[in-house]
């Protein structure tokens, strides 16, 4: 039981290819929860960079420093963000 986490889905899909509008992975942590790391994004081509997807991920759920920059894979970048604000639009 998440009491922070709206239980009706506030859009749907069936087609199983993840990608984001920006077509970048979503690597970091949930803001606000340092100890919760999202890893995603990435569809078919993430296997090929999962071993640095997963050095990355590891180093971030240990509290260490990173071995790649990963800014550009952000949760809170620009990209996800007006996705978002769009969503938020249409639903209500």
């Amino acid at each position: 039981n998440f009491p922070h986490v709206e239980h009706s889905p506030f859009r749907t899909q069936s087609c199983l290819y993840t990608a984001t509008p920006d077509h970048d992975y979503v690597i970091g942590t949930v803001p606000g929860l340092s100890r919760v790391v999202l890893a995603g994004g990435g569809s078919g081509h993430a296997f090929k960079m999962g071993p640095a997807i997963g050095d990355c991920c590891a180093a971030l759920a240990l509290g260490e420093p990173v071995p790649l920059s990963i800014d550009r894979f952000s949760v809170e970048r620009d990209a996800l963000r007006r996705e978002y604000r769009e969503e938020m639009t249409t639903r209500h």
